[in-house]
């Protein structure tokens, strides 16, 4: 008798797989511009928050009194900066308020337009969002609707601050907060003058929103409510729409 032969190793099936091919053109090239971007962007945030960190305290009665007044849960500070030439917040676990020195000396009005307004920034953590949105424009390089996008986004936040301010403040502090404005670009358009070309629509736009910002009143708001609620009332009690079946046909 012959011995059964024992059955030969599926060696086709069992082949190994397939080594992953090379990396495609247009792979690498995203990678490497995005990487690309992520760095200049880091090394741009570094060297500002070297700069940064070089401002002097600014301890006068003025500012301790305000800072007390708008305790946060997180420490704040109130620097100036001879590197700056408009105000701007940085940190989010300690933030920090610079403000350079032509706002610094300024007068007591538009020094307190310009700490609400970076104040809002602060409280609605801004300085996370819009790293987030540059790495996104950064990573999305080659799609000019997320460039878009960015853009857009840093235009919403300013006038939402904006926004907030006048909120706070009431209508008799938007002409003085407009007048603030044009101070600071006016002193940032003599720093850089090519600059103020590039701002002028935005600054067009943030002041004619604080001019025509209108309060919402109580009354308006129950107003809309109101039709609101009619209108889904008068949906919700419509009859549904019967649509009559044909009668059999009979052979």
């Amino acid at each position: 008798a012959v011995a059964p032969q024992a059955p030969a190793a599926p060696q086709a099936s069992l082949a190994a797989a397939p080594e992953a091919g090379p990396m495609p053109t247009l792979t690498r090239v995203w990678l490497a511009v995005a990487l690309l971007l992520l760095l200049l962007l880091g090394l741009a945030y570094a060297r500002g928050l070297r700069n940064f960190r070089r401002a002097r305290p600014l301890q006068s009665p003025f500012i301790r009194a305000w800072l007390k007044q708008n305790a946060l849960r997180r420490p704040l500070e109130v620097r100036l900066c001879a590197r700056i030439d408009s105000p701007m917040t940085y940190g989010v676990l300690r933030p920090v308020i610079l403000l350079p020195e032509s706002v610094g000396k300024a007068d007591t009005q538009a020094l307190l337009c310009a700490l609400d307004h970076e104040l809002s920034h602060i409280r609605h953590f801004d300085a996370v969002w819009k790293p987030l949105i540059a790495a996104a424009a950064c990573l999305h390089w080659f799609n000019p609707l997320v460039w878009a996008m960015a853009i857009l986004a840093g235009r919403d936040i300013e006038l939402c601050c904006d926004a907030r301010v006048l909120r706070r403040g009431g209508r008799e502090k938007r002409r003085a907060y407009a007048s603030a404005l044009l101070r600071m670009e006016e002193a940032r358009a003599h720093v850089l003058p090519l600059t103020n070309a590039f701002s002028r629509n935005a600054l067009e736009e943030r002041i004619g929103a604080i001019m025509n910002a209108k309060k919402i009143s109580v009354s308006a708001l129950l107003l809309t409510l109101l039709i609101v609620a009619a209108a889904l009332t008068a949906f919700a009690a419509a009859p549904e729409s019967v649509t009559a079946t044909p009668p059999p046909i009979r052979k």
